[in-house]
């Protein structure tokens, strides 16, 4: 331990809610990758999924796990949907009135709302962590200076209106929440009893996804500008120098914002492919869904999965916990192991 009393790389420290990658009891001091993976240690960066239970063993933890894991499989469903709404054999079978009886209506707008409420959980955790920047951290400085003073306290509520993560993660609750009440507005319109009138569909459909579109554009700017760079385009064009060129989360922020450039281009498209805008054909809106909705899906499942893996990564191997001036492992998109303004540490 340092003499200023803080944790120093290789110092021991109990099991609590410090360092997400101290292994604890499943690495054994040799090496630098836990025992398991040593044969094949590719295999750590799906950690996350062949030991899940492992990553709730406190509340920061498994908020972030959630966080990631909500966007991974929600991605999924949204990649199935984007492009079965795009197939053919799928949307030649889709009929109005028929209360989900049709292929196109399980696999594409089941699928969607199914997505839109697994990313709804995973927003609202990324609102909670945009609330607790650093946490792990301060609990491992506190229990390493003794356990002084009260616990830090990890939030649950607040309004930190000058935080752009905080911003960022609003946003992207709010536009799934309006691409749920379209899912829903979908269903409803397709029985044949409470059939939608055209402007209120144009409303609770269209203009719901165009809105919610532009709002994960937002959210994409928001978080690249508060966690790689304020002048944005160091984020979102190609990595600038060699700490971003192998950081997971550098390119899991660039896969996010070019997630929400895609949903963009989709809402806007599918506006102007609504019942008083028809203003392309079908094999345009077929092109335009694909590489926006198709496009973005992949990007937001691609992004999770390196979230994901950098948390397993920095749980199986305890040299990247323990080196300060890497990004907290424990955090999602937004939430350093740093504070912001210790942006020059991140990695």
């Amino acid at each position: 331990m340092a003499s200023d009393g803080k944790l120093s790389k290789g110092d021991a420290h109990p099991k609590s809610v410090s360092l997400e990658a101290s292994p604890s009891a499943h690495f054994d001091g040799k090496g630098d990758v836990i025992p398991m993976y040593r044969s094949c240690p590719a295999l750590l960066y799906f950690d996350w999924m062949f030991r899940f239970w492992v990553y709730f063993d406190t509340p920061a933890h498994w908020i972030s796990w959630y966080a990631c894991a909500g966007f991974f499989f929600g991605g999924m469903c949204f990649i199935v949907g984007s492009f079965c709404s795009i197939a053919p054999e799928i949307y030649s079978t889709a009929v109005v009135g028929n209360c989900m009886g049709d292929a196109y209506d399980w696999t594409v707008t089941f699928a969607y709302l199914l997505g839109n409420c697994l990313w709804f959980v995973a927003t609202s955790f990324q609102i909670v962590e945009s609330l607790n920047p650093g946490y792990d951290q301060k609990v491992a400085e506190w229990e390493s200076g003794g356990r002084m003073g009260p616990k830090p306290k990890y939030l649950w509520f607040g309004l930190p209106l000058t935080s752009l993560a905080w911003w960022g993660a609003v946003s992207y609750t709010v536009g799934v929440a309006l691409y749920i009440g379209a899912a829903v507005a979908t269903i409803i319109n397709d029985c044949p009893d409470t059939l939608l009138g055209t402007y209120v569909y144009l409303w609770l459909i269209d203009y719901f996804y165009l809105v919610a579109g532009v709002l994960f554009f937002l959210s994409g700017v928001a978080y690249c500008m508060w966690d790689i760079s304020m002048w944005l385009f160091p984020a979102i064009l190609c990595p600038f120098n060699r700490k971003h060129a192998t950081s997971l989360q550098w390119w899991a922020l660039w896969l996010y914002f070019y997630g929400g450039v895609g949903y963009a281009i989709g809402g806007i498209q599918l506006y102007w492919y609504s019942p008083i805008n028809t203003v392309e054909t079908l094999d345009q809106y077929n092109i335009i869904t694909g590489f926006g909705f198709g496009g973005g899906s992949i990007c937001f499942f691609l992004g999770a999965a390196l979230l994901l893996s950098r948390q397993s990564r920095n749980r199986c191997r305890p040299s990247y916990a323990m080196t300060a001036s890497r990004l907290d492992p424990t955090m999602h998109t937004g939430s350093a192991y740093m504070e912001p303004t210790n942006g020059a540490n991140k990695v």
